[in-house]
């Protein structure tokens, strides 16, 4: 009797398991419509800049290969003796092909060499499609001002990569520009001011200890499995193996570089390994050198050491990226960025035991930005209080220079996923003096994926 009872049950659960099964076919699934259009309106390119990134956004991603048109259009400006672009265009039309799984195309406009300009020249652009099953989005049309222009506000989404968010998307909103850079195309992060502070790629899990020794040749394999076991991964790394989320220069994982060579230990950095809960690691040493850095660093298993020369340059705003594992610096995104959409290592309290923990969707303003948070009151309703609101009332706002004072406070976590907290909108103001207001719309693209934030901004004048 138990064993037919077992078979009826195993019989159930087949059955059960079959159902599941067929239908989860991807033929019985009613994808929404995949649209593409220009991920905004107007954008430029700068009187010291010479190309821009044109991007058009995909709904989701593309099950089907196919090609988008952009047809050129100016009063004032002439293909090729004033600018070009990549891929070249044929006759007023550049082709951009769409490949399946692709969730963006872009092309890039360049200024022609040795090409004057008065800076009242504008590039109209036209988005349409020649592959059926490729619609068209909302934003058909995108103007590109040779010239700055101050952008009045836009809706627009950040390029984070997808669910895993593998990419960093950086906004100038005066410039209702997106610069979208991979994750791990940084390690290290060194200040150009007057400090000399070490920081950590927060967005993509970069751990340090220090092995507790100052030269290389005096530490063991003993030292190295001493410095793993303090950061093993998932919940148990301490919160002193990361930067803090404020951003604040006081706490950062590697202790200030000192003049004095000897009083810097060496490091153990660890990494993300290409498979999913693997490591790569880094020993590694930051010292002081002509009024800049020098790092010298190996593998652990490794007995000879690379050097690099880091001088400190302004230009490149208040950090100087690193790719420790190239051995190079890089050139991230211009210094006058506002916010940014990233993953963050941020320091959290979970039951009074502190964590290094992982947020995605995170929110971050850059350098001589400042912002604050706006709580509606009962009653209020965010679509009227956000249109009301204006540039007197932000101006008498307490704004916070904190780097994460929006952080995670636009969305929430519950039993049904991450959501948009309506409750709230945020004020920005940015290194030269303009106000914004921001609102979040969405944390998904219009196919439902994550890592594609949805936000509208406004300049309050």
């Amino acid at each position: 009797m138990l064993s037919k009872t077992i078979i009826l049950r195993s019989i159930i659960a087949m059955l059960a398991i079959s159902t599941l099964w067929s239908c989860s076919d991807d033929d019985d699934i009613d994808l929404p419509d995949l649209t593409a259009s220009f991920s905004t309106k107007e954008t430029s390119i700068g009187a010291d800049e010479t190309s821009a990134t044109v991007t058009v956004t995909l709904s989701r991603k593309a099950d089907i290969a196919g090609t988008l048109n952009v047809t050129l259009a100016s009063e004032k400006l002439a293909y090729t003796t004033q600018y070009t672009t990549e891929p070249s265009a044929n006759g007023s039309t550049v082709a951009l092909p769409v490949s399946v799984g692709a969730t963006q195309v872009t092309f890039l406009v360049k200024k022609t060499d040795g090409a004057l300009f008065d800076g009242d020249e504008v590039l109209n652009m036209t988005l349409a499609s020649e592959t059926q099953g490729l619609l068209l989005g909302a934003n058909t049309e995108l103007k590109l001002s040779f010239g700055e222009v101050l952008s009045t506000g836009d809706v627009t989404s950040a390029d984070m990569g997808g669910k895993d968010e593998g990419k960093q998307a950086y906004f100038d909103l005066s410039a209702n520009r997106q610069w979208s850079k991979e994750a791990n195309s940084w390690d290290l992060m060194f200040t150009n001011g007057s400090d000399f502070v070490v920081k950590l790629n927060y967005s993509n899990s970069v751990r340090a200890v220090s092995v507790g020794k100052s030269d290389f040749s005096a530490i063991t394999e003993q030292d190295i499995t001493d410095a793993k076991a303090k950061i093993p991964g998932g919940f148990s790394d301490p919160i002193t193996s990361i930067d803090s989320e404020t951003g604040s220069l006081d706490e950062t994982a590697v202790a200030p570089i000192s003049v004095t060579a000897t009083e810097n230990m060496v490091h153990l950095l660890r990494f993300p390994g290409q498979e999913a809960n693997t490591f790569t690691w880094k020993l590694a040493k930051f010292y002081r050198k002509n009024g800049g850095y020098v790092i010298t660093h190996k593998m652990p298993e490794e007995s000879t050491t690379k050097t690099l020369d880091v001088p400190k340059n302004a230009d490149k705003g208040d950090f100087t990226h690193v790719s420790i594992k190239s051995n190079e610096i890089v050139d991230l995104v211009p210094a006058n960025w506002d916010i940014a959409f990233t993953r963050m290592s941020v320091r959290l309290n979970m039951g009074g035991t502190s964590i290094a923990y992982e947020y995605k969707d995170y929110v971050i303003h850059g350098s001589g930005c400042s912002s604050a948070i706006v709580t509606l009151g009962e009653g209020q309703e965010l679509d009227s209080e956000f249109k009301a609101f204006d540039k007197t009332k932000a101006e008498a706002l307490e704004l916070s220079s904190v780097q994460n004072t929006i952080g995670s406070q636009w969305r929430s976590l519950g039993m049904n996923g991450a959501s948009i907290k309506t409750d709230r909108f945020f004020v920005l103001k940015d290194a030269s003096g303009n106000y914004y207001k921001l609102r979040f719309i969405s944390l998904t693209n219009d196919g439902g994926e994550r890592g594609y934030p949805k936000f509208e901004y406004r300049l309050l004048q």
